[in-house]
């Protein structure tokens, strides 16, 4: 139904109106890594390579101007923004960014700021949470239970107990250090007949290292600032100062390029972080909320158009346009209307 809405909404001419709405507005793209497997994985995670690159040829049938963050925000914050003007970013810092996104922009001429998680990259371990999950995917296609026995952290088990995703997620919480998860991976792994050492060696889980990533800065791609363990809070207190200064620290080796961009891990984000990010001079931070970018927008808490692998290519059109933002404010305002409605 969905796809047939959108679908009239295009033939008479709603996308067109709605582009010229938002014109003054910053269309901001994100996107994860790639997906280099068999079948699929994390739709807003990761994407095929073939689909990557059917959106860079999208950008360039639909005419936009595609810029650097800094230069694009400039324009935005003096309201002399091109029409249809995007920036593209990436989230984390994957290797497969590395090996397929920056071949595939380099070829299309648009440039790309890349938000680089540090402490994975640094590791180059797999990332425990993301592989974790994919193993309890496999889990459920093959209709295996993970079964394995927990012996750390003050939490024992004589024998092997069949456990959900989250119950190991809540347990990898209390471990001490990335080597005992990586050694709990290896169990699951075990446990439903795949072989951790194949997962490492395929680095399908695993950020860009140093090299990688330094060769993507000087290819162009803007390294920027996404927290060194991919959290802004530990506990219950915040660790968002502590977080970017070693995430900065890191990236510094790799670029000359000022760290003055932020993502937020996860898009998760609160107003008290805001004076944070000013005092460490942070000049803009994205979210994953789903929307365009305005002059007035908080440059502390600004919208993306978050893209996967399973949003249709009309679906993304409708988010370029404008279309589904005006939608969007629609259905907010009518919200508002009916509560203060008596």
């Amino acid at each position: 139904m969905k796809q047939l809405i959108l679908g009239l909404a295009r033939i008479i001419g709603l996308f067109k109106l709605a582009q010229w709405l938002t014109r003054d507005r910053l269309r901001i793209l994100a996107y994860h890594g790639i997906w280099e497997g068999d079948g699929h994985f994390g739709n807003f995670l990761f994407m095929k390579p073939a689909t990557f690159e059917s959106r860079m040829r999208f950008l360039n049938e639909w005419g936009a101007t595609v810029l650097p963050l800094s230069k694009a925000l400039e324009l935005l914050s003096e309201k002399r923004l091109p029409e249809k003007a995007v920036v593209i970013t990436i989230d984390d810092g994957w290797q497969s960014s590395c090996k397929h996104m920056s071949e595939i922009l380099c070829a299309a001429g648009y440039p790309a700021t890349l938000y680089v998680s540090s402490y994975y990259a640094d590791k180059q371990s797999p990332v425990f949470d993301v592989a974790l999950a994919y193993l309890f995917q496999l889990a459920e296609e093959s209709k295996q239970a993970v079964c394995i026995q927990l012996n750390a952290a003050g939490t024992t088990s004589k024998a092997p107990q069949v456990v959900t995703l989250s119950q190991l997620q809540d347990y990898a919480r209390s471990l001490d250090s990335d080597e005992q998860r990586q050694s709990l991976l290896a169990a699951v792994a075990e446990s439903i007949g795949e072989s951790y050492e194949s997962l490492c060696a395929s680095r399908t889980f695993h950020l860009a290292n140093s090299s990688e990533l330094a060769s993507m800065s000087s290819r162009g791609i803007d390294l920027q600032l996404h927290t060194h363990r991919h959290r802004t809070r530990s506990a219950t207190e915040s660790s968002l100062a502590s977080e970017i200064s070693e995430n900065r620290q890191w990236l510094e080796q790799l670029t000359s390029k000022p760290l003055v961009h932020f993502c937020y891990p996860s898009g998760l984000n609160e107003p008290e972080d805001w004076p944070v990010l000013k005092e460490l001079g942070i000049e803009s931070a994205t979210t994953t909320d789903s929307g365009l970018a305005r002059e007035s927008s908080n440059i502390y808490c600004l919208p993306r158009i978050l893209d996967g692998e399973n949003l249709s290519n009309l679906e993304l059109e409708a988010e370029m346009s404008g279309f589904l933002e005006l939608v969007r404010q629609v259905i907010s305002f009518s919200r508002l209307t009916n509560r203060s409605s008596p």
